[in-house]
Formats: C-alpha cells, sequence, structure tokens
C-alpha cells in the first residue's frame, strides 16, 4: 500500500511538472505580433508579395476568415488552458480533503489503541493488587489460625499433668516401682506430647509450603505479565520518541522550503522590479529616440525648405532682373520711338505670389510629418500596451507558479507523515490500518490530470 501510494504521489508529480511546462509553452505562444495588428513592416500575411489587399478580393476574404479562425483558436487555446488550471485546483483541493481525512482516521485509531493499551494495563495492575491483597489476607488469618491450635493443645497438656500430679501427690506412694511406673508413663505422655506436635505442625508446614508454591507461581505469572506490559510500554513510548523525531525533521524540513520559498519569492519581486525599471527605460528611450527622430526631421525639412527657398528666390530674382531688364530695353526702344513715359513692372506682387507658394508647400510637408510623427505615437504607444499586457501575464504566471509549489510542499508533508505511520505502526494494527487505506483509496479513486494543448 505504500509502494501504491507513492506511485500515486510520483504520478501527480510529473504532471505537475508536465503542466508547468505546457504553462511556458502556452504563455510563449500567445505573444502578439505587432505587425499583423497594424499592418506595418514585415506582415504574417503579405512577407513575400508588395500587392496591396485591395487588389485581389479573393486574398482578402480568404485572409478576413483565415484572421478570424486565428482569434477563434487562440481564444480556444487560452480557454483550454485556464480550464485545465482549473481543473488542476479542483483535483489538489480534493487530494488535499482525502489526505486530511486520512490523516485523521489514522490519529483516531492511534488514540483509540493508545486508551485500550492504557486500560488493559490498569486492569492488570488492579488484579495484582487484588490478588496481592488476598494473599496477604490469607496468611495472616493461617498465621492466627496455628497461633490458636498450639495455645490450646499446650494448655490441655498442661492442665493433664497438673492434674496428674495432683493426684499423685494426694495418693499415698505404696511402693518404689510404682513410682517408677509413673515416671516412666510421664516421659511417654511427654514424648507421645511431643510426636502429636511435630506431626501436626508438620502437616501445617507442608500445607503453607503448598500455598506458598502457588502464591510463588502466581506472582512469577504476574510478574511474566508485568515484563510483558513494560516492553509494550517501551516499545510505545519508542514509537513515540520516533514519531516526535520524525515530525521534527518534517518541522525542520517545512522551515527549509519556506526559507527557500521567501527567497524565491524576494527574487521574484526583485526580477519583476528590474523589469519594471527596464520597461520605464524602455519607455523613455522610446520617447527620446522618437522626439530626437522628430527633431532631425524637422531640421532636416526646415533647412531643406530653407535651401530651397533661398535658391528659388536667388532664381526669381534673376529672373525677374532679367525679366526687367529686357522690360526695360524694350519701353527705352519704344519711349525712343515714341517718346512715351515709362512705366515699370510690380516686382512686389510677384515676390508675394512667389512667397505664398512656397509658404503653401511647407504647410503641406508640415502636415505630413505631423500625420507620421501621429501614426509614430499610436505604433509605439500599442508597443507599451503590448508590453504591459506581458507583463501582466509574468505576473500570473509567477502566481500560479507559487501557489502550485505551495501546494506540492503540502502534499510532501502529508505524504511524510503518512510514510512515518506505516513504517511505525505494529503488525496488530497494520492489518487493519492498510485495509482502512484501502477502503479510502477505492472511495475517492480520481481522474487523471487533464493535458494542456499542444
Amino acid at each position: 500500500m505504500a509502494n501504491e501510494c507513492e506511485e500515486l504521489l510520483q504520478e501527480v508529480r510529473n504532471e505537475i511538472s508536465n503542466s508547468s511546462e505546457d504553462e511556458e509553452c502556452i504563455f510563449t505562444y500567445h505573444q502578439p505580433s505587432i505587425s499583423d495588428e497594424i499592418h506595418v513592416g514585415i506582415c504574417s500575411r503579405d512577407c513575400a508579395s508588395q500587392t496591396n489587399v485591395t487588389e485581389i478580393l479573393e486574398f482578402k476574404k480568404i485572409s478576413d476568415v483565415l484572421s478570424v479562425l486565428v482569434n477563434n483558436i487562440s481564444d480556444l487555446k487560452k480557454s483550454l488552458h485556464y480550464a485545465k488550471l482549473k481543473l488542476q485546483a479542483e483535483y489538489s483541493s480534493q487530494l488535499e480533503n482525502i489526505v486530511t481525512e486520512l490523516h485523521a482516521d489514522v490519529n483516531k485509531k492511534f488514540l483509540d489503541l493508545q486508551s485500550k493499551h492504557q486500560e488493559h494495563i490498569n486492569v492488570v495492575r488492579r488484579s495484582f493488587k487484588t490478588q496481592l491483597a488476598n494473599a496477604i489476607a490469607q496468611l495472616s488469618k493461617d498465621y492466627l489460625t496455628y497461633n490458636t491450635k498450639e495455645e490450646v493443645l499446650s494448655c490441655k497438656i498442661a492442665n493433664n499433668n497438673i492434674s496428674e500430679t495432683r493426684e499423685i501427690k494426694k495418693e499415698p506412694p505404696v511402693n518404689k516401682e510404682i513410682d517408677t511406673n509413673l515416671d516412666n508413663l510421664d516421659e511417654m505422655a511427654k514424648l507421645y506430647a511431643l510426636k502429636l506436635d511435630e506431626a501436626v505442625k508438620q502437616q501445617e508446614y507442608n500445607s503453607l509450603k503448598k500455598y506458598t508454591k502457588d502464591l510463588e507461581s502466581k506472582i512469577a505469572d504476574l510478574e511474566t505479565i508485568l515484563e510483558i506490559v513494560n516492553n509494550e510500554k517501551m516499545a510505545v513510548t519508542s514509537e513515540k520518541i520516533t514519531c516526535t523525531n520524525s515530525l521534527e525533521e518534517e518541522k525542520k524540513k517545512v522551515a527549509k522550503l519556506l526559507a527557500e520559498l521567501s527567497v524565491q519569492q524576494k527574487e521574484i519581486l526583485k526580477v519583476q522590479q528590474l523589469g519594471e525599471a527596464k520597461l520605464i527605460e524602455q519607455e523613455f528611450k522610446f520617447k527620446s529616440e522618437i522626439e530626437n527622430q522628430v527633431r532631425v526631421a524637422c531640421e532636416s525639412v526646415r533647412n531643406e525648405l530653407t535651401n530651397d527657398f533661398l535658391e528659388k528666390s536667388k532664381e526669381a530674382k534673376v529672373i525677374q532682373s532679367k525679366d526687367s531688364e529686357e522690360h526695360t530695353n524694350k519701353i527705352q526702344e519704344s519711349s525712343n520711338k515714341l517718346k512715351v513715359p515709362v512705366t515699370y513692372p510690380p516686382s512686389k506682387f510677384q515676390d508675394r505670389q512667389c512667397f505664398e507658394r512656397i509658404m503653401n508647400e511647407q504647410q503641406l510637408e508640415i502636415a505630413k510629418l505631423e500625420k507620421e510623427l501621429a501614426q509614430n505615437k499610436k505604433v509605439w504607444s500599442l508597443k507599451v500596451k503590448i508590453l504591459q499586457q506581458q507583463i501582466h501575464a509574468l505576473k500570473d504566471e509567477m502566481f500560479l507558479r507559487t501557489t502550485l509549489q505551495r501546494k506540492t510542499i503540502k502534499m510532501r508533508h502529508v505524504t511524510v507523515a503518512l510514510k512515518t505511520t506505516l513504517k511505525n505502526k505494529s503488525v496488530s494494527t497494520g492489518e487493519n490500518f492498510i485495509e482502512m487505506i484501502d477502503n479510502k483509496s477505492r472511495k475517492y479513486r480520481l481522474p487523471a490530470i487533464i493535458q494542456s494543448p499542444s
């Protein structure tokens, strides 16, 4: 069962790693291209031709349909990706719930076994105490009965001897033979009384010896039971010590993992800050480059316009001087012929018309430059927006990765706890525990994680 649990956890880890790789592929694949959106530069649809879209109607229709299909496919891929992430989150939450239930059941089972073992120890101690109290009471009772029997027998023998001596003293001695016979009888009575006392004592001694042997056998049995109980207690304490050591090791591992997570989060924040700073620098660079380009273009246009204006003004002056000279010559000739007063042409009016024409041309060129500037501003604003969207996507990806790392750490913690409980359980309780885990695993069998789109 432990091997099956390890295999399930290995499958979950492999699927999480595959999902992280698929996320990276998807985030790299869904990068929008500026040329496709604005139709500037090398577009993905007309990279090998220089024709306009309006020239070929069928090509335009096909391109529109293809653009719609591409947008739909991108939307479907995104929706599939987010659905996969949702299913992964649900799967991980279900796994956490199952693991917590199993952990709670194991803890309940362990507490029940510990309480039953403690009750068994208390029952054995009570029985041992009651047996000892009964044995002590029986010994005291037998001792009292033995002492009372000895006192009664001694009193009876003493009374008999006293009565016999008194009778003998009252009767006068007849012969020496009678005295000797009486002495012999007294000695025989004493010996008989001693033999009776020894026989009674021997019987009582044998009965007490048997009783003490029985008590010793019972005490030996109780000592063996106590040794077994002590051994079980030592085993329980050793299991408790191993469990505490394993828990301390797990706490240390969790602390290390938390420290690593904090370090990773700090690095991620640094990277984000650096990325934001780089983006800001790029924006400033782009703006400065655009402004410099616009300034250079305006200066070049102004210089060209001024040069053209000067050249045109020089040409106009030369032409005007030539025309005026010719006109004066003609007037002089005519005046000489007709003697009419001289009339000069209006040169200022011609200069004004020339200046107005040049001003109109300059205004048209300035309007063209302003349009180009507005287009460039729009392009760079779109680029900045796309960069901001990419940053937002990167932030979402980092958040998802951190959440997945936390969930994997929790899963590892729970698996280590389950392994330690499985290793430290005894054989008598291990079978029931394994059956319980089999039933739970059959009851909460979950489907495999859906793979991400290629």
